[in-house]
């Protein structure tokens, strides 16, 4: 049986591919937010099958970054983006 330091998580939202990166959907066109590792700035999958393992001593830091299609021109506005955070253990 699994226990407490044998978690894993996932990110499940709205989607949209930006510059060939699935990102979180913010509902304008062109732009999204990309959830990445706070290590190494890699992108973190958002899905239902994207399944990040950790455990209590190596915990994953996410960061939300906004970004811009390529060569899309942006008018001030405001936005949202939401996604939900599933934690299970093994």
């Amino acid at each position: 049986l699994g226990g407490i330091d044998d978690l894993r998580m996932q990110l499940q939202g709205p989607t949209r591919v930006i510059n060939g990166e699935t990102v979180l959907d913010t509902g304008i066109e062109g732009f999204g937010i990309r959830v990445q590792n706070s290590a190494d700035h890699s992108l973190f999958t958002v899905g239902n099958n994207a399944w990040l393992p950790f455990n209590l001593t190596n915990q994953p830091a996410l960061e939300a970054v906004p970004v811009k299609q390529s060569g899309a021109t942006l008018a001030p506005s405001a936005f949202s983006a939401t996604a939900t955070m599933v934690v299970d253990y093994q």
